[in-house]
């Protein structure tokens, strides 16, 4: 199963070092997929330090183990705010990003029911409750 990591964007986005999710680096030591969407400037450069992440992993040590990755559900779950209500002001900054429509933004009320429509948009397939409560 996955978890959602805030992950930093790594290398210089050259040939031989891709600018990548750090999660990536990974890959073969207990991650088995790593899939994030790292938005880029007209340069293809990462906007962003950091990027969100769907990572799937058979060991989830390394990863646990590096502070630099966020692991989302686990943070969400510890201060109790699945189940409160999304602010306006964050709805809104999720549409101009991009990340939902004004139409899944009316459908939005929980930080729980967010979350279900950016992972089911940007991770078809996964449902965050799969990914919250099994590893």
């Amino acid at each position: 199963m996955g978890r959602i990591y805030v992950c930093p964007v790594v290398g210089t986005g050259t040939e031989d070092d891709p600018q990548r999710a750090k999660a990536h680096d990974y890959l073969g030591q207990g991650v088995t997929r790593v899939r994030a969407c790292i938005a880029t400037m007209a340069s293809g450069l990462s906007q962003h330090s950091w990027t969100i992440c769907w990572v799937e992993a058979d060991d989830w040590t390394l990863l646990d183990a590096d502070p630099t990755l966020i692991n989302v559900q686990e943070v969400l779950a510890d201060r109790g705010v699945l189940e409160q209500t999304v602010p306006q002001g964050i709805k809104t900054r999720l549409k101009i990003g991009g990340i939902i429509t004004q139409s899944e933004s009316n459908s939005i009320t929980t930080f729980r029911s967010a979350l279900n429509i950016i992972v089911g948009k940007h991770y078809p397939g996964h449902q965050l409750e799969a990914a919250l409560f099994c590893d």
